[in-house]
């Protein structure tokens, strides 16, 4: 379905019910996939898409597990995944773990509801981690400066969303992947630090940060250029400390 081509998102409910949708070729461009994109679609009720576990896969994304039917302490995603449709475990109660492939890049909104899910065991400091994704933070615990733990390659989308007493983060030398809405409507948030692993940031990653002013990031401009940025990654005026310089950036 080629006028998929150049579209970042899948909506919830886009190809619901559509009976004559049999095969879908889904585009790199993709990086979020809403709630039922695919419900009661001619793809979604095709048992030969769902695996043995009551996993649906279409394409190289993980949209939907069935709660009633997946019953193991882990599931293991298939290796070439790239993305996990939002809300996609909701009311996986049964499943307490989850290994995740390196070939991931993408997880979505709520993925693992906290509410719909017994996956979901946070830190200390009300962070929780699935495998190597920082998933979600609790914004009624979070306060001051955050260090995402050493070894987590992505952070989830809206993971840290409206925290408003986050004031400062740091993200470790293993982080490759910032999701869309990560940060954002986080209004207290002054400054975040990047390591020169980071090979893609969504969308809206740092909107509605009033406060971030500095952005120190641990490589070279170049570097930082040369990172794959969602045109809409940052709304508002913000400076980018690089090891060789600044870069005074602004989305107006």
């Amino acid at each position: 379905m080629s006028y998929l081509e150049g579209l970042t998102r899948i909506n919830e409910h886009w190809f619901e019910s559509d009976d004559s949708l049999e095969e879908i070729e889904i585009p790199d461009t993709i990086v979020s996939i809403g709630e039922d994109a695919f419900f009661d679609s001619a793809l979604y009720n095709n048992p030969s898409n769902w695996d043995d576990d009551g996993v649906l896969y279409i394409d190289k994304w993980l949209i939907k597990a069935n709660g009633n039917i997946i019953d193991c302490d882990e599931y293991v995603i298939k290796e070439g995944t790239v993305g996990i449709a939002d809300h996609a475990f909701d009311g996986c109660t049964n499943l307490t773990n989850i290994k995740i492939p390196n070939s991931l890049k993408y997880i979505g909104d709520r993925s693992f509801d906290t509410g719909r899910c017994n996956l979901l065991i946070s830190d200390g400091d009300g962070v929780t981690y699935i495998d190597k994704w920082l998933i979600q933070a609790d914004k009624n615990i979070i306060e001051g400066k955050y260090v995402i733990k050493e070894g987590t390659v992505g952070v989830a989308d809206h993971a840290f969303s409206n925290c408003g007493n986050l004031t400062a983060v740091e993200l470790p030398d293993s982080v490759k992947y910032i999701g869309s809405s990560a940060f954002c409507f986080c209004y207290g948030l002054e400054t975040v630090t990047i390591s020169n692993s980071v090979k893609k940031i969504g969308e809206y990653v740092f909107a509605m940060c009033d406060l971030l002013n500095e952005i120190v990031f641990e490589g070279t401009i170049k570097e930082w250029e040369d990172i794959e940025k969602d045109e809409n990654w940052m709304i508002g005026c913000v400076t980018i400390s690089c090891v060789d310089g600044e870069i005074e950036f602004s989305s107006f």
